[in-house]
């Protein structure tokens, strides 16, 4: 029952589901932010803000260690640097930046046993050039190796005449 000075509010009912995930895809996005920090199972990492165009807002971490280290150079080669060796890079040319970034959408169990899912980026690759994982950067799980195909033994029939 509304009273004299009861602020209304617009409603609208839909059949259309809401989420707060993306559809699998490549997507450009920004760096709104970037902080270092230290991993669970204690190495360097960072943790990285990112915004889609749509407004999506996604969140991914760089080890810099061991077998994750390929997502960090990834994303450097990405936003444009290529330097070789160890540098250091101001946190100033790491914000605003843009990218590509390939996005799934992946099941994850909480504490509690819950299975929720959530948009993970699998790769990065510069806007200006067309293919993307970039090659050269290790893949985040190495594809199987193919068996060589044996070669059929070249056999001749010989036809008894």
């Amino acid at each position: 029952m509304k009273t004299e000075n009861e602020e209304m509010f617009a409603a609208e009912d839909t059949d259309m589901p809401v989420s707060n995930l993306l559809e699998k895809g490549r997507y450009e996005v920004e760096t709104i932010d970037i902080k270092q920090s230290i991993s669970r199972a204690g190495n360097n990492t960072n943790k990285i803000t990112l915004k889609t165009n749509d407004g999506f807002f996604l969140t991914d971490y760089f080890v810099f260690e061991g077998k994750m280290a390929w997502k960090w150079k990834q994303f450097l080669f990405a936003i444009g640097i290529r330097n070789k060796g160890q540098f250091q890079i101001p946190k100033s040319r790491l914000i605003g930046v843009k990218c590509l970034a390939d996005i799934i959408i992946k099941e994850r169990s909480m504490n509690d046993g819950t299975l929720i899912k959530e948009n993970r980026i699998t790769a990065y690759s510069p806007i200006i050039e067309e293919t993307a994982p970039i090659t050269g950067v290790e893949p985040e799980i190495e594809p199987a190796k193919e068996t060589p195909k044996k070669e059929k033994e070249a056999t001749e029939e010989i036809d008894d005449l």
